[in-house]
């Protein structure tokens, strides 16, 4: 979580915390799941429809017989460290921007 966020929840009194931090632990995705998936079911687009990424999803299932969806999975794989946890961060500022904080 980074300092911006830390800081929002902070100011939150503690039944909004407890809200928050609730929703973050259950919508956060895992950078596991994500890089199986991206492994596995790259070509297809699947870790971005885990990610809620429809879009990016459909073009990859259209695209797949190109095999240039698996290629850039394979570049995703090599990058889930930083993707799915900037991803969380962005969910969590939303979250707090729909709170008012």
């Amino acid at each position: 979580m980074n300092q911006n966020n830390q800081a929002r929840i902070q100011n939150l009194d503690p039944t909004q915390r407890a809200i928050i931090i609730s929703n973050h632990e259950s919508n956060k995705k895992s950078t596991a799941v994500f890089a199986i998936l991206a492994l596995f079911l790259g070509g297809l687009g699947i870790h971005h429809f885990y990610m809620g990424d429809t879009l990016a999803g459909i073009l990859s299932l259209l695209l797949c017989w190109t095999f240039l969806p698996a290629l850039f999975a394979l570049v995703e794989l090599c990058f889930c460290w930083l993707i799915v946890p900037r991803h969380n961060e962005k969910m969590l500022s939303k979250q707090l921007d729909l709170m008012g904080v």
